[in-house]
């Protein structure tokens, strides 16, 4: 009955996922059946995550599940009244030889995921820091109650951080009864499948005509870090969510830059907000979206592009508020400031030599990083338009501000913050640099 009861709130996520793909993306652009089943799932975790965290507010235990379950099905008929009517979904599939056989490559990738899954135990922060917050959340009839975020007997846990991940778990727990950790490390593969399906769809779309459009789909199987149990897509931590997310964010946001199609205006706005309610880091992420999107598009929209950040900020600010309500204040970093920035520049060295030494990290990173250094000096030197410089900027500003952060470490010793949780900065951008390098080399066939 665990398994039935799981299918459904699955499908729930999925329905109003379908709504929000449909209602937000399907602006003078028919949406294809691969691109609508990854966008499906991004967007109805996100929907749901946020949905039981607003009316939990409100109402808790199964008049708080009945009510989202409204909802999502409520927004599932929505889309499929549009679609139907409008015909905005394409069931068009990849066809070709190589094609066909990549496809079943990662038919064989994912199959390998969701029984590794069955094997793996998550680590140590996603049973201390998501799955603690998705028990309480449980326990307390679907959102953690507001003592949890004052009290001091869970400092440990990192209050401070967004609930999308540990709501998303307790939104399984509630349908299935009760906690059991390996009815949640199904999701975590679905992540990796919705990337992979942005990576075929969007390669084929920014790099058309190439007969290796989910050649990049498959790379990602091969990047080491990608195993980890402390870190790794199957870890249950929310760093590949928050990957996914950045990537399918920036897609879009260069989709809107190529052919200024307002369904991927939406949908960019949309995933770009998400971002800081899933992880910490979201906020940066988001942050150098926006700003890169108002860079983009000042020619186009003028000084309407300086609406584009608004739903990012509002995420920002909201959840900044709830925890300050709730003194749930930032524990492993001091606040920005002038002044300990000054004190603390002569950590500036360290910091750069132990951040290279990560980015050549062969067990993690495998030749990754070389590679992409490559691509980005090619996108940089040599670009089409200036939405190659754009989706350079994505994947290099963040990873110039990671570093920056550990200025402000209050740990006893920043190097040993920096070598515990840099790697899992770099792998939130994993998914972007490999889209990014798929697209390169597609559209280098396509010329040659």
């Amino acid at each position: 009955m665990n398994w039935l009861w799981m299918g459904t709130a699955l499908l729930l996520i999925f329905s109003a996922g379908f709504g929000c793909s449909i209602l937000l993306g399907s602006r003078r652009r028919q949406l294809s059946a691969i691109e609508l089943l990854a966008l499906s799932w991004l967007l109805g975790t996100a929907f749901v995550s946020l949905a039981q965290f607003i009316l939990g507010q409100i109402i808790l235990g199964t008049s708080l599940r009945g009510a989202v379950a409204s909802v999502c099905i409520g927004t599932g008929l929505l889309g499929l009244i549009r679609a139907r009517r409008e015909g905005v979904v394409g069931f068009k599939f990849p066809t070709g030889g190589l094609a066909r056989c990549l496809l079943a490559l990662l038919a064989g990738q994912m199959i390998f995921l969701f029984w590794l899954s069955t094997r793996q135990c998550f680590g140590w922060d996603a049973m201390s820091v998501w799955e603690l917050k998705a028990r309480l959340a449980f326990f307390n009839g679907g959102v953690p109650a507001a003592s949890y975020f004052s009290g001091q007997t869970m400092e440990y846990s990192h209050r401070e951080y967004p609930l999308f991940i540990s709501l998303i778990e307790s939104w399984v727990y509630g349908w299935i009864g009760g906690c059991d950790q390996s009815s949640v490390r199904g999701i975590f593969p679905l992540f990796y499948l919705s990337c992979v399906l942005l990576f075929g769809v969007g390669i084929a779309r920014l790099a058309p005509n190439s007969p290796a459009n989910y050649l990049g789909a498959g790379l990602l199987f091969f990047v080491p870090f990608l195993y980890l149990r402390d870190g790794g897509v199957l870890s249950g931590y929310a760093d590949f969510p928050l990957g996914v997310f950045y990537l399918c964010s920036a897609y879009y946001l260069i989709c809107y830059l190529r052919e200024n199609v307002p369904g991927d205006l939406c949908l960019f706005l949309a995933t770009s907000a998400v971002l800081p309610w899933i992880k910490q880091e979201g906020k940066i992420l988001a942050l150098c979206l926006v700003g890169l999107a108002v860079a983009g598009t000042w020619k186009r929209l003028g000084w309407r592009s300086l609406l584009l950040p608004l739903p990012a900020v509002l995420c920002i600010e909201a959840w900044k508020g709830y925890t300050l309500i709730h003194h749930a204040g930032l524990q492993d970093f001091v606040p920005l400031s002038p002044g300990f920035l000054f004190w603390h520049l002569d950590r500036c060295g360290p910091i750069l030599r132990d951040t290279l030494s990560e980015f050549l990290n062969a067990e993690h990173w495998s030749i990754l990083w070389p590679g992409m250094a490559c691509v980005l000096l090619k996108l940089l030197l040599f670009p089409r338009d200036n939405s190659d410089r754009i989706l350079a900027g994505v994947v290099i500003l963040p990873l110039a501000i990671y570093p920056c952060v550990y200025l402000f470490s209050a740990l006893p010793s920043y190097l040993a913050h920096l070598s515990l949780s840099l790697p899992r900065l770099v792998f939130q951008i994993v998914p972007l640099g490999i889209f990014t390098m798929g697209t390169a080399i597609c559209s280098t066939r396509v010329k040659s």
